[in-house]
């Protein structure tokens, strides 16, 4: 199977999407006769196996994402070459439009992804009257596509109430040997000279769509009762970053981005995670802490309902509510047994949604796709796994 794949957010950034391409792409690696390219933003580079740079600028909501500058002719002559049997666009914007242009006038299944609620993040920076607009565009996008894939069933429901149609459940999973409890005691807290308290962490955007301003206000009415025995973790980068470090109290510790075996250990040596965000389409830090064996308080909107079950992997708490928020990380503070259970339960709970597992899914529907397009499938391997399902 050949796959053409394109997307505005891939390595160097690191986010929930770009993690999750290149997690992927790891998994296709390591499956024979898989062939696959990847049109990303960025300048090229010596290491980049695959992947064709495409020039971009900056985003304006997000300056340090950036939105390809495509030339439709350069990439049709790759992909003239390289002849897919598939294209996958992770992206509706420029780029994903010249893979949604060669797919149709090349009579070539394309499938794609929504991963981002672009709806909320024009409400948070108050630009909701480009949002009619964006949907339409979006509604007429997705409806082009012979597959839409969704990461939650929270997402389902709201694209299908926008008019999206082909839309299927696409559920991701998580790399649970290396997010795991097996990293508690080892560096990342202790290196912060932090000893005897509670760990609260919180993994993300350092910004309004995330619900920051919720999340400072809840750790004030934390501190009004326990602030000699927590310490908040904020582990991200983004444009709220300076405005925290100015006003944040002195329990409260902003490490900037953290990626890796740095990152691994920080969620295992947590014992609570705490997370206000009600933009999510999925949510990859919620089951990263899952796995990592540390219970969730979350508020109960976005893709996070379909992981969060309250009171057994961890406490949901009311959207943009401060109070609701505080009062679920004060309830597991003051019950120790109560925050050890929901974290082994949490664990188990990710142990259920495996990286291989969510893979799969997607290449038996990519196959099941190529079959019933009545396109050959040139690889024997490609067979095994369609008879399987």
């Amino acid at each position: 199977m050949k796959i053409a794949f394109f997307t505005d957010t891939y390595l160097p950034q690191l986010n929930g999407v770009s993690t999750t391409m290149q997690q992927l792409f790891s998994y296709l690696d390591k499956i024979p006769g898989f062939e696959y390219i990847v049109f990303a933003p960025g300048p090229d580079t010596s290491t980049d196996k695959n992947i064709y740079r495409i020039h971009g600028m900056k985003f304006f909501l997000y300056p340090e994402c950036r939105v390809s500058i495509p030339n439709y002719y350069y990439i049709k002559k790759i992909l003239n070459r390289f002849k897919p049997d598939l294209i996958h666009d992770s992206t509706q914007f420029s780029i994903g439009l010249c893979g949604l242009l060669y797919a149709r006038k090349n009579s070539i299944p394309i499938t794609t992804v929504y991963h981002t609620n672009f709806s909320d993040y024009l409400a948070y920076y108050r630009l909701r009257l480009i949002d009619r607009v964006m949907w339409r565009y979006f509604t007429w996008f997705h409806n082009q596509c012979d597959i839409n894939f969704c990461p939650s069933l929270y997402t389902r429901d709201e694209l299908l109430q926008r008019g999206m149609k082909n839309l299927e459940l696409w559920v991701r999973g998580v790399d649970t040997d290396f997010f795991s409890p097996k990293y508690k005691g080892i560096l990342s807290v202790p290196y912060y000279h932090i000893h005897g308290k509670t760990i609260l962490l919180y993994v993300g955007r350092v910004a309004a769509e995330k619900n920051i301003g919720v999340l400072m206000h809840a750790m004030e009415i934390i501190n009004a009762k326990f602030h000699n025995k927590v310490h908040l973790f904020i582990v991200g980068d983004g444009p709220m970053l300076k405005q925290i470090e100015r006003c944040m109290p002195g329990n409260v510790t902003c490490t900037g981005f953290l990626t890796g075996l740095k990152l691994a250990k920080m969620y295992a040596n947590a014992d609570i995670f705490v997370f206000p965000s009600t933009s999510e389409t999925f949510g990859n830090v919620v089951l990263e802490a899952m796995s990592s064996g540390i219970p969730v308080v979350g508020a109960f909107s976005g893709g996070v309902q379909d992981s969060l079950i309250d009171g057994e992997n961890g406490i949901s708490c009311t959207p943009g509510d401060p109070a609701s928020l505080a009062d679920g990380v004060i309830r597991l503070l003051r019950n120790r047994e109560q925050l050890k259970m929901l974290g082994k339960q949490a664990r188990a709970h990710a142990l259920e949604m495996s990286l291989e597992t969510g893979f799969e899914q997607l290449i038996k529907r990519w196959a099941v796709l190529l079959n019933e397009s009545k396109a050959p499938l040139p690889v024997s391997g490609t067979q095994h796994i369609l008879n399987q399902s």
